[in-house]
Formats: C-alpha cells, structure tokens, sequence
C-alpha cells in the first residue's frame, strides 16, 4: 500500500513534508480517470456531494492510496496556515475495509507536523464516523453542497480533543513556565 500525493501548484512547498511521512509522487489525471471509470468509487455519494468532490480533485491537494494499481480511498485538502481543510474523503465499495481512517490518520500525521488544526463540513449521516477518528463538532457549517443535509463543522485538534483558545493559552504557559522550571533546576 502506498499513499500518493499530488499537491495544487501554491501548495508545493508542502511536498518535502508529505515525503517525510512515507508519501510519494501522485498523478492527478491518474487518479481522475480511476474515480470516474467507476461509478461506484465513492462507497456513498449521498453523504457527498460527489460533483463537488470531483471539481476539488481536478485543482486541490489530493492525497490517496493505492495498491497493485488500484485507489483504495481518496481526500481532497486545502492546506493554509490556519489549518487544513479536507474538501471530500471517497473510498470505493471494492475497497478495504478502514481506508478512510487509514487517509484521515495520514492527515492528522501531516496537520500534527505542522502544528495546525484539521476542519471539514460533513453530512450529519457521517457524524460518527468522524467522531471516532477524533474530530468534534463546533458548529453548523456555512458551506452549502446542494444536499438536503443541513452538514456540521468538524475540527480535529493535536491530541484529539477541542479547546477553545483560552484553555490552549493556559496550556502553553503551564507548558512555559514548567519550561524554565526545569531550566532552572537543570532538570
């Protein structure tokens, strides 16, 4: 199994970086002619827009998987210093059970390296899924994608859990002081 990346033209100086966690160089008309050769690819276009999925793939980041000459799951991400944001996560119904998970895991590695924040809009039919992958809902999303959904804000934060920014604040100055603290005791 390998993960693929194929990055918009503004987002190449992430490359370095998706190399470093076991990425390697992708093809965006590859991956395009695999998604719409199969109109099964996306195990459930109802809790997608799929037309939207499939305009983010011809310009976004995208990240995917693949083995013996298959796409086992595919995102679509936004990556900007105030976080990343995945557009559309697709895995085929041929495909391996988990393959979402492994893409989102792959993704927090990178959002992780980084230190920023992982957001999404999903469909509330999706909500649990996202859930057990880490993420928490923060609101309803301003994004509409055409469906009869009404879809959730989603955000991953390092280690799982939202915080709001005054409990983030008070971490990095516990984290501070116990830093010179140890400094000072040589500790």
């Amino acid at each position: 199994m390998r993960y693929r990346i194929v990055c918009r033209d503004n987002e190449n100086s992430y490359l370095p970086l998706f190399y470093s966690i076991g990425c390697i160089d992708g093809d965006r008309e590859y991956l395009l002619q695999e998604i719409t050769n199969n109109d099964k690819f996306c195990r459930d276009q109802q809790n997608i827009s799929y037309d939207y999925f499939l305009e983010s793939i011809k310009k976004d980041t995208c990240l995917y998987i693949t083995e013996k000459g298959k796409v086992f799951g595919c995102c679509s991400i936004i990556i900007n210093r105030g976080g990343i944001v995945i557009y559309g996560i697709c895995v085929p119904e041929s495909s391996k059970k988990g393959s979402g998970t492994l893409l989102i895991d792959k993704i927090k590695e990178l959002a992780n390296s980084l230190g920023i924040a992982i957001s999404l809009s999903a469909s509330s039919k999706v909500k649990k899924f996202y859930e057990k992958n880490g993420f928490t809902e923060v609101g309803k999303s301003l994004i509409d994608d055409d469906d009869d959904d009404d879809d959730i804000l989603m955000v991953f934060r390092r280690g799982g859990k939202s915080r709001n920014r005054k409990s983030l604040k008070s971490i990095k100055q516990k984290d501070k002081r116990k830093t010179i603290k140890n400094q000072k005791y040589n500790l």
